[in-house]
């Protein structure tokens, strides 16, 4: 069977041309019907905001930055959980 495909090949290379040809143009159609945007339309389900301050404790991040975080993001009205992990020189809400 493949045999018999390759042999049918080897004989008529102007097919193979034409089929060569085919494909480059189905190619280039599909490459400009394809609609390309920088900035796709895509839902954000969950967001993430993580920060790093070597050498500070969990309380001082808890003031200087989480807490502020946290209220400025209960104000969104699509935010339905907000979850926070304070660590010793990190945090990630």
């Amino acid at each position: 069977m493949i045999k018999n495909i390759i042999k049918f090949g080897l004989e008529k290379p102007i097919l193979n041309y034409i089929l060569l040809l085919f494909i480059f143009l189905l190619t280039v159609f599909s490459y400009i019907k394809i609609p390309k945007e920088i900035f796709p339309p895509s839902s954000l389900d969950a967001i993430s905001i993580t920060g790093v301050y070597p050498g500070s404790s969990s309380d001082m991040l808890d003031l200087m930055a989480v807490s502020k975080i946290e209220d400025e993001l209960a104000s969104v009205t699509e935010a339905s959980k907000i979850s926070t992990v304070v660590k010793s020189g990190y945090f990630n809400i």
